[in-house]
């Protein structure tokens, strides 16, 4: 663990502020509530990061719950540049989330909860994602071992980009505007967009393991600070040259990377709600 005996004046405020206001967290009814940091990281230049608990008694059902969270603090940035990147990043966020909640038959695509942003201390909360990031995730597999599985978690990658793409796709793009991405796609990828991508939409522009968690039934994804408009086989290569460039573990030669991205190509074309609809599919991908 990396706690700190000594935290910066903006998250002992918002300690306070979240104490004085615990229905920030839904919290109801309770007779007390805790709020305590169990995990911080201040080593990024730009960023700070808290993981803190709050633990609560409930009145009505007589029971201790306990929930984690995320604090996310930015700093030595232009004051109106970090607003701007905050809000947007909290903009997006809630769309997702609420994209993802309201979907039918939806029980494993999301992205990490947004609970608060408070541009007071230049700070952004959300509730901890599930599961496991993905990148630790692929770190710990044995893939001869454990092949169906891997499979299915890049088919479910592939299955939330695609609905992420689709969701902010954008049809009011005039041609001249057209023209100003393919310009810019031509610069990056000296090729033209594959003609059934060709259309504007949002980009996350860091799509890749270090920001996707992973459960049994899941996938949650993180960090929208790049969010910006593109192709959306912007975020696919960019996913893919992850994988092939990733050094999980030497277990993971170029064979077993690339039964990996057919998976995740294998979900983004079918862009389905569930894996289950498609287990047939996930065999053929392990192949």
């Amino acid at each position: 663990m990396n706690i700190k005996k000594e935290h910066s004046k903006a998250v002992d405020e918002i300690l306070k502020y979240f104490k004085k206001n615990p229905s920030v967290f839904n919290v109801k009814n309770v007779e007390q509530i805790s709020i305590k940091i169990v995990f911080s990281d201040l080593r990024k230049r730009f960023t700070e990061f808290y993981r803190i608990r709050v633990d609560n008694y409930s009145i009505l059902t007589q029971t201790n719950n306990h929930v984690y969270y995320w604090v996310r603090i930015v700093k030595s940035k232009p004051g109106e540049i970090l607003l701007d990147a905050l809000e947007k990043q909290f903009k997006i966020m809630q769309e997702l989330y609420g994209f993802f909640d309201n979907r039918k038959n939806n029980h494993y695509q999301s992205c990490c909860k947004p609970i608060a942003l408070l541009p007071e201390y230049n700070a952004l909360i959300s509730r901890e994602c599930n599961g496991i990031l993905f990148n630790k995730y692929l770190q710990r597999q044995i893939p001869v071992l454990n092949k169906k599985n891997i499979c299915v978690h890049f088919y479910n990658c592939g299955v939330w980009l695609k609905l992420f793409h689709e969701f902010y796709k954008d049809n009011s793009i005039t041609q001249s505007e057209m023209e100003k991405y393919l310009l810019k796609f031509q610069d990056i990828f000296k090729r033209d967009p594959e003609k059934h991508m060709r259309y504007i939409t949002n980009c996350h522009n860091d799509y890749s393991p270090r920001n996707i968690f992973v459960s049994e039934n899941s996938v949650e994804v993180i960090d929208f600070v790049g969010v910006e408009k593109g192709f959306p086989e912007q975020d696919i290569n960019f996913f893919c040259n992850y994988i092939y460039k990733a050094r999980f573990n030497f277990l993971y030669p170029l064979r077993v990377k690339k039964m990996m991205i057919k998976a995740f190509h294998s979900g983004y074309d079918d862009g389905q709600s569930s894996i289950e609809e498609h287990k047939y599919k996930t065999k053929s991908c392990c192949q």
